[in-house]
């Protein structure tokens, strides 16, 4: 995989800017390898009109206002680092910001976008919904919640043994190569109650472990030749909870700074191409900082 040389933080002038910020600059302490930091903004109106008499009462372009602000807002934070990445405001006027911040990702290069998962505070998550969608291909997102510390001292890689959970802890070993933080993966196996008893899922359970465990075997060869090594798998039978809800428990109860996941690639039929538990991980209300690849 290429090193992450570029990454775009999204801000929205609310409370949660001061965060990402915070987080970006420990996430470049972390991975050497960036280079630059984008910071993004798009000023979308609701109403045209309103938005024309607002902006004739500007003495100076609502652009440059808005650079002015988030600047401000920047600034003390990497006059605290010593040599810090180089930065760039970049602000837009779409109707769509996932839509001009996908392409912002897009020209600038940027292998990681960052937007802030808003649990405690007001905002939805359709947004970061749609903007994984139509990210181009070369790019991460990554999901931050204003309740997580800045820190990856603990990754968690949930597999499927999928060509996209390949790709996922390729990044999540890279990361660990980075930082220096442990990395941990996680395979949850189970079958439908509604195929089977419960009394049969349970039998069954012993001989699924082994074939899961074989499976586990033959995808980490493939992971040793990226240079993955040395990597752990904990096997988790679930017969009762989504295949997501499984991943956070044990991600809680590990204390795991970053869960990584694969997604299924993007563009075209979009509603088909995201894998549904890294939809459901971006959904849920989770504590964890989420990288989806």
């Amino acid at each position: 995989m290429r090193p992450l040389k570029t990454i775009l933080v999204c801000l929205d002038l609310t409370e949660m800017d001061d965060f990402l910020i915070r987080h970006a600059l420990h996430l470049c302490e972390q991975v050497e390898d960036i280079e630059k930091i984008y910071f993004a903004h798009n000023i979308r109106f609701e109403d045209a009109d309103d938005a024309q008499d607002l902006l004739d009462q500007l003495d100076k372009p609502l652009r440059a206002i808005v650079e002015d602000t988030l600047d401000e807002a920047i600034q003390p934070h990497f006059a605290t680092v010593v040599d810090p990445p180089a930065y760039e405001i970049l602000v837009r006027e779409e109707s769509s910001s996932p839509a001009a911040l996908a392409e912002l990702a897009d020209s600038h290069q940027a292998g990681l976008v960052v937007v802030g998962k808003k649990i405690a505070f007001k905002g939805s998550g359709m947004a970061v919904v749609k903007l994984l969608r139509i990210l181009p291909a070369h790019t991460s997102l990554l999901l931050v919640p204003e309740t997580s510390r800045p820190q990856i001292r603990n990754i968690l890689a949930p597999v499927d043994f999928s060509k996209a959970s390949k790709v996922a802890t390729e990044m999540a070993a890279y990361l660990r190569r980075q930082t220096g933080a442990e990395l941990h993966c996680q395979h949850v196996f189970s079958i439908p109650s509604f195929y089977f008893p419960s009394i049969m899922v349970n039998d069954l359970e012993p001989s699924m472990r082994q074939e899961a465990q074989k499976r586990w075997r033959e995808f980490a060869k493939g992971l040793h030749q990226v240079g993955a090594i040395d990597l752990d798998c904990t096997f988790s039978f679930n017969s009762d909870t989504s295949i997501s809800q499984t991943i956070t428990d044990h991600a809680n109860m590990t204390h795991q700074d970053l869960i990584v996941v694969g997604s299924k690639g993007r563009g075209g039929l979009a509603a088909f191409v995201i894998g549904s538990v890294a939809l459901q991980l971006v959904q849920a209300e989770l504590p964890i900082p989420l990288l989806v690849v």
